[in-house]
């Protein structure tokens, strides 16, 4: 038995140990995200994300940077700089706020009451000297957003 031990922790300790970026929780999490749109051809995507220090150390968020699709087209892309101090070892929930531009292109009768939104960006993060991108990737349905195009 002790001999069958010994040979299993052998091979097992000779076996390379692989890790994946897919083995980890991502950094960033999209917690909620809406769309809110005015009468005024003016709207504001409002994004909730959960950020959490990859390192062992505090570091600075220093911006997002995003994309946003719906229903497949490229709809709206955005930066934003902050300032933000980042905690080593808990996370950081970071509302955002993004203006945007709209042009009603709304056939009336036939538009759907919402379309689905991808939505993908990095958070990013400076550690003393070096700058890191954390990135996200967000799928949803979004109500209300159908028939929109940015300006």
């Amino acid at each position: 038995m002790r001999r069958a031990l010994l040979a299993a922790l052998a091979v097992l300790s000779c076996t390379p140990l692989r890790l994946r970026a897919a083995d980890f929780p991502p950094a960033v999490a999209v917690e909620s995200m809406a769309l809110e749109l005015s009468q005024a051809e003016r709207g504001t995507l409002h994004v909730r994300l959960r950020v959490t220090n990859p390192a062992g150390v505090p570091g600075v968020i220093t911006g997002v940077r995003f994309e946003l699709f719906l229903a497949g087209q490229r709809f709206a892309t955005g930066v934003t700089a902050l300032e933000e101090p980042l905690p080593a070892g808990a996370p950081r929930l970071l509302e955002q706020r993004f203006a945007l531009a709209l042009r009603d292109r709304r056939d009336r009768g036939r538009a759907p009451a919402g379309a689905e939104a991808h939505l993908r960006g990095t958070v990013l993060v400076r550690f003393e000297a070096v700058e890191r991108g954390l990135p996200f990737v967000h799928r949803t349905w979004l109500a209300g957003a159908a028939g929109l195009a940015a300006e």
